[in-house]
């Protein structure tokens, strides 16, 4: 008569890009009634069993709020705002990413042409399976020589991820990333004071 032992193995899942990892089970047969009757090898007999690190590829921003400074930032360069992946960061397939500017309104909503550039304000990029990052790039304008007396209130835009691809299978935009991100202008140009 054969008794089926299934022993307990709990598996830790983690949020850590792991490679595949192999583990051995042993049986080995301490003490038996009937020696006779025990066919494992030496008394003893090993099992491999392999984890595969199936976490779902996440793809966001670590941050949901990035600050940039407009007189300090507005060097007419483009600032990058990280896009991330994390999990299972091996994956083999290249996938496109959609960086889409959302519009806000009212008196502190920062307008694109006056406030900042978005270049372009739709951006499609390749996530190849080498790349752990890409960014989001936009260029801050200092309005201050335009109205050089006008001190500004803390200004805001966002922008939004999104797949090319919605079928993809275990790619998330999102997950315990953020999916959206809000850039906030602060006003740090110094008001000339009159004499």
């Amino acid at each position: 008569t054969t008794i089926p032992l299934v022993p307990g193995i709990p598996i830790v899942d983690d949020t850590i890009n792991e490679a595949e990892q192999d583990f051995a089970v042993f049986l080995e047969v301490v003490t038996a009634i009937d020696p006779v009757r025990v066919d494992l090898q030496s008394g003893r007999f090993a099992s491999l069993a392999r984890i595969f690190d199936d976490d779902p590829l996440n793809i966001g921003f670590e941050q949901e709020r990035y600050t940039v400074f407009e007189a300090t930032d507005a060097n007419g360069e483009l600032i990058p705002i990280p896009i991330i992946k994390e999990n299972n960061q091996q994956s083999e397939i290249t996938f496109e990413v959609i960086s889409s500017l959302l519009l806000e309104s009212g008196p502190t909503a920062a307008q694109p042409d006056e406030d900042f550039f978005a270049i372009p304000p739709v951006q499609r990029q390749d996530f190849n399976p080498n790349e752990q990052e890409i960014n989001y790039r936009f260029e801050l304008f200092d309005d201050t020589p335009l109205n050089p007396n006008v001190p500004e209130p803390t200004e805001t835009f966002q922008v939004q991820l999104s797949l090319v691809d919605e079928g993809l299978p275990d790619i998330n935009i999102g997950g315990s990333l953020f999916a959206t991100a809000t850039v906030v202008i602060i006003d740090d140009d110094v008001i000339a004071q009159p004499v």
